[in-house]
């Protein structure tokens, strides 16, 4: 669960910001007292969400810097945790409000698309006319590799999967 609220609230914390109850630093401190108890992937967000914390609530850098310049954060025995720390902290740092925007700015949401299943049978142009292609993983890593017989031999030619 604090890994679902700390995404939720590094990108749309600023939503509930105004209300004395969710203010950034009661938002940061909430997340901050579980830290400890977090597994490492966890906590790795939970980082991220601290720089995006610093972009959103400028009022919060000077807590969240403190937080990333701890021994506990530089000399983390897990080297993921310990560079985005260094990360982090150098970012907030020397980052202009504009620079720092831009990086952490939200994710664009995805295009949608037409779902293919992996299995459905596909039509491909040969070098004698319409084949039929192979199903599944195996048949398209094998058209993939080998090609038309010529002379006896076969020839590799990628042909396009898709």
């Amino acid at each position: 669960m604090v890994k679902v609220g700390g995404y939720i609230l590094g990108e749309f914390g600023n939503l509930i910001a105004g209300d004395p109850r969710s203010s950034p630093l009661v938002q940061f401190n909430l997340l901050h007292s579980k830290f400890h108890l977090c597994s490492v992937a966890t906590r790795a967000l939970l980082l991220s969400t601290y720089i995006k914390f610093i972009n959103l609530f400028p009022e919060t850098k000077g807590t969240i810097q403190e937080v990333l310049r701890s021994d506990s954060q530089i000399r983390n025995a897990d080297v993921e945790l310990q560079q985005r720390a260094v990360e982090y902290l150098k970012l907030s740092s020397i980052a202009s409000t504009d620079v720092l925007a831009t990086v952490l700015e939200e994710m664009p949401p995805f295009p949608e698309r037409e779902s293919v299943h992996p299995g459905q049978a596909e039509e491909e142009e040969g070098p004698r006319g319409r084949q039929r292609a192979g199903r599944g993983e195996e048949g398209a890593r094998g058209r993939a590799q080998w090609g038309h017989r010529a002379h006896g031999q076969h020839h590799f030619h990628p042909l396009t999967i898709g």
